[in-house]
């Protein structure tokens, strides 16, 4: 069965859901996602999903819906954060304030290191500044063994 994680910005996606049920694809998301969407319209949606515990981080996860991170996802998460980053991403010991926008590269590396460490096949978003620009999609196939999808490329990829 082939599967997809959906990033938060994919969101509402119901009928993309149900499409993907229909065509075989098993589809998820990431307690980060789950997180981020508590108390809004999307809340329920989200629940419906299977959610994959997220590689936790300190100040950010919730320990009860996270997996400690060993070596096995310690290593993806920090490559994660140098690829979404361009290498910028502050060092492990100097998070502690992270502005708006290193928050969101967390999530996002944080969805990204979930979806390898499940070893699933297709991640579903829209976010191209953080997935796919500038050569990012195809680092993350060529050292995640992943391929990253918008919607309509997710929706292609049913039709075929």
């Amino acid at each position: 069965m082939l599967t997809a994680t959906f990033d938060t910005n994919v969101f509402p996606a119901a009928p993309l859901i149900e499409r993907a049920r229909l065509s075989g694809i098993q589809a998820c998301a990431v307690t980060v996602s789950v997180r981020e969407v508590e108390g809004s319209s999307l809340e329920a949606e989200l629940a419906a999903l299977q959610a994959l515990p997220e590689v936790a981080v300190w100040n950010e996860s919730r320990w009860d819906q996270a997996n400690w991170a060993g070596d096995d996802n310690a290593a993806p998460l920090e490559r994660a954060l140098q690829v979404l980053s361009n290498g910028s991403f502050p060092p492990s010991a100097q998070r502690t304030s992270l502005s708006p926008g290193q928050r969101r590269q967390l999530r996002d590396a944080i969805i990204l290191a979930t979806h390898v460490r499940e070893h699933r096949d297709i991640l579903v978003s829209n976010d191209r500044r953080a997935f796919i620009d500038n050569g990012r999609r195809e680092t993350i196939q060529s050292e995640f063994g992943t391929r990253v999808l918008t919607v309509p490329e997710f929706e292609l990829e049913m039709s075929s």
